[in-house]
């Protein structure tokens, strides 16, 4: 699927996790990948209301491969 093609839904799920992503880096510059994933599984959910919103472990990979999180 190519970001021209995305469902929205999908988009927009991306783009929370890319805020937590930001939000997890500035409380802690110094957390590791697994340290700032599990803030964003643990937070994912209390933003969206919706623990469907955690549908896509791949999507919150896709996003750290896109910020260079290894």
């Amino acid at each position: 699927m190519t970001s021209t093609d995305m469902d929205p839904q999908t988009a927009v799920v991306m783009e929370l996790i890319r805020g937590l992503l930001d939000l997890s880096r500035m409380a802690d510059q110094n957390r590791t990948s697994a340290d700032h994933k599990r803030a964003v599984i643990g937070a994912l959910p209390c933003i969206t209301g919706n623990l469907d919103a955690l549908f896509g472990p791949d999507l919150i990979d896709a996003v750290f491969e896109q910020e260079e999180i290894k």
